[in-house]
């Protein structure tokens, strides 16, 4: 069942257009990651998604439903920013108080035990609390609310090593208990890839690649040898990056390999290798497809 829908979706303020016609489908019980460097429209992106901001034009649904003045449709989210500054004067566990009311699905008794485990103390002021800590406050929210569809924009700013890898393992196993469609946005992309399903990358604003990251990695190779080689063989490939060290020649295409190439490949002398997500999103993100 598709849980997440837009159609188009854009939104320009004054000249600069923030997102430019995405159109993507989020399934039930899955985790997305939403990819894009700093500036490249995630947050509006997801401010959208969450029905916080309308669009110029196009649309998005939740369950069939159109989010925008929707409390039936919002009621099946939870959105996680950076900071919220609706929290600023509220005691955590205030916070947390209003969380149940909201969110149907909210487990007070889960939402202690992550405190606990993040240390975060209950009676502090929202406004006086660590970055890092507000970060926390949001992670808590995000995970006990078991919403059917939970955003979490940037969810490890401000945290320390240890405790971005216990937010990890907590997304996971909570997931496994309780699936639920899960964006996680951010740009720190080695952090999320053993996390992620399904990868969304945006550049400008556009959609540049919606996949699963199995089918993505699938799809890229990366291809060395001596550079008058690696050049013959890259005719007519669609070419990521391609770099040369002296005689060597390196290049990264984006499309499976037949029989006919492998057998070339092996004519040639070349070598091919697999690419990890952080340096193909490096690649699509930083230039175009030649």
């Amino acid at each position: 069942m598709i849980a997440l829908e837009t159609k188009d979706i854009t939104k320009k303020y004054k000249k600069k257009v923030a997102v430019n016609e995405v159109t993507i489908s989020l399934e039930e019980h899955k985790i997305y990651g939403l990819l894009g460097r700093n500036g490249a429209g995630k947050t509006t992106l997801l401010n959208l998604l969450a029905g916080q901001i309308t669009s110029s034009s196009g649309s998005v649904s939740i369950f069939g439903e159109y989010v925008f003045e929707n409390s039936k449709a919002m009621q099946s989210m939870c959105f996680v920013r950076v900071k919220e500054e609706a929290h600023l004067s509220y005691k955590v566990k205030e916070i947390f108080k209003m969380c149940s009311i909201f969110y149907k699905n909210w487990d007070g008794a889960y939402a202690e035990e992550l405190a606990d485990k993040f240390k975060l103390n209950m009676t502090e002021k929202y406004h006086k609390l660590s970055h890092g800590m507000q970060t926390v406050v949001g992670i808590i929210q995000g995970l006990a609310s078991r919403a059917p569809i939970t955003i979490f924009d940037e969810p490890t700013t401000g945290l320390d090593a240890a405790n971005r890898e216990l937010f990890y393992s907590l997304l996971l196993e909570d997931y496994g208990e309780y699936p639920r469609t899960i964006i996680l946005s951010t740009h720190l992309v080695e952090e999320v890839t053993h996390v992620i399903e399904d990868v969304i990358i945006i550049k400008e604003g556009r959609l540049v690649v919606q996949s699963s990251v199995e089918e993505l990695l699938q799809q890229v190779q990366i291809i060395s040898g001596q550079k008058d080689k690696v050049d013959k063989f890259l005719i007519n490939k669609k070419v990521l990056n391609r770099e040369v060290y002296g005689n060597k020649g390196i290049a990264v295409i984006w499309e499976e390999l037949s029989n006919e190439d492998y057998d070339s490949i092996e004519k040639l002398g070349l070598v091919v290798n697999g690419i990890t997500l952080q340096k193909l999103f490096i690649h699509i993100t930083g230039g175009e497809v030649k």
